[in-house]
């Protein structure tokens, strides 16, 4: 119970920085380790390389599986930024701020290879079908 509640603080305290202006408060402008590039910079170059991380596999993967593609948006410091994943999945259903705050968390946890493949796998589930009626 004390882990989902220190999760949900997590993802209340990134989730603001989807909003803000950019350099507003402290936490954006503060560096970070990705380890998945073996480098420290800023909170926003982390997140806009991996938005263009998150494009590139999932662009990588629509052609290896005969997959399409749709383009879908995130929100970071009141900007929006756009990115590639595959049609038809999950991440499709969040909202721009939801996904920024999945993309924040995975850096706030540490952007490793495994982290990101498995936030991947997540994203890429089905989508819900749709009600009829």
């Amino acid at each position: 119970m004390a882990r989902k509640a220190r999760e949900a603080a997590a993802r209340e305290a990134v989730a603001k920085y989807a909003e803000l202006p950019y350099g507003e408060v402290d936490a954006p402008m503060k560096k970070v380790r990705c380890e998945l590039w073996s480098t420290t910079v800023d909170l926003k170059m982390a997140l806009t390389k991996l938005v263009s991380e998150v494009t590139q596999r999932c662009a990588t993967e629509s052609v290896s599986a005969g997959l399409s593609t749709k383009a879908c948006q995130i929100l970071f410091a009141g900007q929006r930024y756009e990115m590639t994943v595959l049609s038809g999945t999950a991440v499709l259903e969040m909202t721009p701020v939801e996904r920024a705050t999945d993309l924040l968390m995975l850096i706030n946890y540490g952007l490793t290879s495994e982290r990101l493949a498995a936030l991947l796998r997540r994203w890429s589930k089905r989508a819900a079908p749709m009600a009829m009626g």
